[in-house]
């Protein structure tokens, strides 16, 4: 997100100051540039971890919950990159195969 952020034109000490915070990044990505993920990816960021206070501990997560993690982590990365690229595979297979949500509840 910060990446996107970045290409968008937000300063970088902007982006120093938010830190970690990604619903903070993501509100301003939304703003900077919103899409059709939008909906989708807050529920997928309140998922994650604390980034600073868990990155050393060990993880009390089954295997499913960090591959469900992995998924979220994927599907932010591409949806920041959409954002930006003027690529958007996704609405092709959406198209397709049906909307995300019909798979990923």
């Amino acid at each position: 997100m910060k990446g996107t952020l970045l290409h968008l034109g937000v300063p970088e000490r902007d982006l120093k100051i938010l830190g970690h915070n990604l619903k903070k990044l993501f509100e301003i990505m939304t703003m900077e540039c919103s899409h059709r993920d939008d909906l989708l990816l807050l529920p997928a960021l309140s998922k994650f971890p604390d980034y600073v206070g868990d990155r050393y501990r060990k993880t009390q997560r089954s295997r499913l919950d960090i591959i469900a993690l992995a998924l979220d982590a994927q599907f932010v990365a591409a949806s920041a990159v959409r954002r930006i690229s003027g690529e958007d595979m996704a609405s092709q297979m959406e198209a397709a195969a049906g909307a995300r949500g019909n798979f990923f509840p």
